[in-house]
């Protein structure tokens, strides 16, 4: 039982310890007056009256508690996470990634291919090559894994040609760049291209200094349907989101997932 409940129980004896003692002088005394009953009438309003008035406060201080606990359960529960905020549509946190995208000097993007988020990104990619000690490690599904017939199966209805076509699509949009700053003397990050030549790609990731955003892969095939975004802060954690992340990502690293591209090729 807890403390609130053997409290309550507690002023309901002490209550009715009172009553008894009350009407037991006045029974003593004044048994035989015959203003008695009304004097026992009133000590029972009275009685009642403050044990309405204390299970009606039991019955909220209840409630409260047990809201309070359900709170505190959430609260907890999003701290082990380190999740802090929904986004119904992964449109509606480009602009969020595009602020860490500026703020982080290390960013790991894992994805299937990207060229569309890539456009979104032009110019805060372009910022952080020019930026001193940035790190942009990008991780694509590569052309020759053996799930991207499947895939392109799945979304495009052939044998894995269109998606191919857009892995090298993104995969040279991202070479220009480093291309065209290098021709004006102006790259001082660093940009690397890892190829996933055996995994597939459940999940999409964009993975900052402080930040996480989590994009879960799509079933349906329409465009009509955009997967959720959830967006979680680094803690210390190792069961939190953002360092599950890293964790997967480090196996897949020490599996020899990856293949490095020459970024000159």
């Amino acid at each position: 039982m807890s403390v609130f409940k053997k409290l309550f129980w507690l002023k309901i004896s002490v209550l009715t310890l009172i009553f008894i003692i009350v009407c037991g002088i006045f029974y003593h005394f004044f048994a035989d007056t015959s203003w008695f009953p009304w004097v026992i009438a009133v000590l029972s309003s009275i009685f009642t009256s403050f044990l309405v008035s204390v299970f009606f406060q039991f019955a909220l201080k209840d409630e409260i508690s047990k809201e309070h606990l359900s709170i505190m359960e959430y609260l907890n529960e999003k701290n082990k996470s380190g999740i802090i905020k929904y986004y119904g549509s992964f449109k509606d946190c480009i602009e969020s990634i595009k602020y860490e995208f500026r703020e982080s000097k290390n960013i790991d993007i894992y994805l299937m291919y990207g060229y569309t988020i890539f456009n979104n990104l032009s110019q805060e990619i372009n910022r952080k090559l020019m930026d001193k000690n940035s790190v942009i490690n990008i991780y694509m599904i590569a052309p020759e894994n053996v799930f991207v017939s499947s895939y392109s199966s799945h979304w495009y209805n052939d044998n894995g040609e269109k998606l191919k076509s857009k892995i090298n699509e993104s995969k040279e949009f991202l070479l220009s760049k480093v291309k065209e700053l290098k021709k004006r003397n102006e790259i001082n990050g660093e940009l690397n291209i890892f190829e996933n030549t055996k995994n597939p790609i459940n999940y999409s990731f964009y993975l900052f200094d402080k930040k996480a955003f989590y994009v879960p892969s799509k079933n349906v095939t329409t465009k009509e349907f955009v997967p959720l975004t959830l967006e979680a802060e680094k803690t210390s954690d190792p069961e939190a989101l953002y360092n599950k992340i890293s964790t997967e990502l480090n196996m897949m690293k020490n599996d020899h997932c990856f293949l490095k591209i020459s970024i000159d090729e």
